[in-house]
């Protein structure tokens, strides 16, 4: 009898706290919790969460438009790079028989630096230092309306000025390109596929160094096909 009367006592504190919370307004969510003692003796609880932000449960936007003023195209291709080293991501952008830069001025604002680069359509693009100079090169393929195909590497000469090397480098469009060093030799290598005219292509092509010239053209560093 004892027992059951205390049973009884406990349950009845238990219900009055629940209410006095819920009348509080302090209890959100109540959900089963389990707890354990470390070592330490430090309490451990396992089976409650805490209120989550709406966007991480996919309830509000991820990402909104900021209503940058970038031109539309389409046959493609973008990419992120800080060409200008002053801290903030620019934007390469292609297609549509256009390759322009815009410079990241801050607060969703990007200029167009009028770069001196071809204007192409079914493109990839990829930032790279391949001459480890300390800025960012671009690597460049894509066709114009006459179906001719391109490949280009265009050197960062400070500024807005980027000067084709004439790269010996196969010609495609409708492909893909990337820069990576897998040889592990410090520079960066080609990764290139991509429409030829005749047929589909995928080669490596080696960065093999020389002395590179900042007023040189075409460039004398070699990029040789990988077997």
């Amino acid at each position: 009898m004892k027992i059951r009367k205390l049973f009884y006592r406990v349950v009845n504190v238990m219900v009055l706290t629940l209410l006095a919370l819920l009348l509080d307004g302090a209890l959100v969510t109540v959900t089963p919790a389990l707890s354990t003692t470390t070592e330490e003796g430090a309490a451990l609880s396992m089976g409650t969460r805490a209120p989550q932000d709406s966007n991480a449960t996919g309830t509000g936007p991820l990402f909104e438009d900021i209503g940058a003023g970038l031109p539309g195209v389409y046959y493609g291709s973008v990419a992120w790079g800080d060409y200008d080293n002053d801290g903030d991501l620019d934007i390469l952008l292609t297609g549509r028989g256009m390759t322009r830069i815009y410079r990241n001025d801050g607060g969703g604002v990007f200029t167009n630096i009028n770069a001196a680069l071809m204007g192409l359509h079914n493109t990839s693009v990829a930032w790279g230092d391949y001459d480890n100079d300390g800025d960012l090169d671009i690597l460049l393929t894509g066709g114009n309306l006459s179906n001719d195909t391109f490949t280009k590497i265009y050197r960062h000469d400070g500024g807005s000025n980027f000067t084709d090397i004439g790269a010996a480098l196969t010609d495609v469009q409708n492909g893909s390109v990337a820069w990576g060093d897998y040889d592990n030799d410090g520079d960066l290598d080609i990764l290139l596929s991509g429409y030829t005219g005749l047929g589909g292509i995928s080669k490596i092509y080696r960065n093999d160094g020389g002395a590179v010239s900042p007023t040189s053209t075409p460039d004398c560093r070699v990029f040789i096909t990988v077997p």
